[in-house]
């Protein structure tokens, strides 16, 4: 759990839900869990929620890309078409952040649902969120909900606002994500280096 002593803050400037690019809609989160309490995920299941498959992702599914506005090749009408035969990596291996085993967030921020696709990527010893746009930008709402679970667990989390990276985590994660920033390289596995870039469909248990 991050020390006390140490405050949990933004980078690339401050956390301000207002800032342009930002949509101020509360209502659909009227009804959102408090960080503080427990969601059962034990039993969660995909469900109808196809957002890993509809292009907001990249990947390749057997020879075939899946990119923004390009969604997987064997995505059906009623979901995956191939989805007995799916391949393990990345389709088998994958699981979004709502989906975890022990996952924090509750039922209604299943992808679909939310809008934005919550990933799990490591950060040293520890796990960070990363905020995808599934149909919409993280709105006021949901980044209040992800700073008070961050400074309560000491979990960072990252998304991007016009095009610029921008998060909440600890001194130590905010120097982490800007040196690898200024390196060009990836802030954590699987992410674009291109600021705003897509993010890779990459499998959960190669990377936590």
């Amino acid at each position: 759990m991050q020390s006390q002593s140490a405050p949990m803050s933004s980078f690339f400037g401050p956390l301000n839900p207002g800032l342009p690019g930002v949509i101020l809609v509360l209502d659909p989160y009227s009804m959102i869990t408090s960080p503080m309490q427990n969601s059962d995920s034990s039993a969660r299941s995909c469900g109808g929620c196809t957002a890993c498959c509809d292009g907001w992702l990249t990947a390749n599914i057997l020879g075939h890309d899946v990119a923004p506005g390009k969604p997987c090749h064997f995505r059906g009408v009623g979901g995956c078409t191939i989805y007995e035969n799916r391949p393990a990596d990345p389709c088998r291996g994958f699981i979004c952040g709502w989906l975890r085993k022990g996952s924090p967030f509750p039922e209604n921020f299943r992808p679909d649902k939310l809008g934005v696709i919550i990933l799990a990527k490591p950060w040293r010893d520890r796990v960070a969120y990363v905020l995808v746009p599934a149909g919409r930008q993280p709105d006021a709402a949901l980044l209040e909900w992800m700073q008070q679970y961050s400074t309560a667990t000491g979990t960072p989390f990252l998304f991007n606002l016009d095009g610029r990276p921008r998060g909440y985590g600890s001194p130590e994660f905010q120097k982490d994500i800007f040196d690898k920033a200024s390196r060009g390289e990836p802030l954590l596995p699987g992410l674009n280096p291109r600021p705003g870039g897509p993010c890779k469909l990459t499998p959960l248990e190669l990377e936590i």
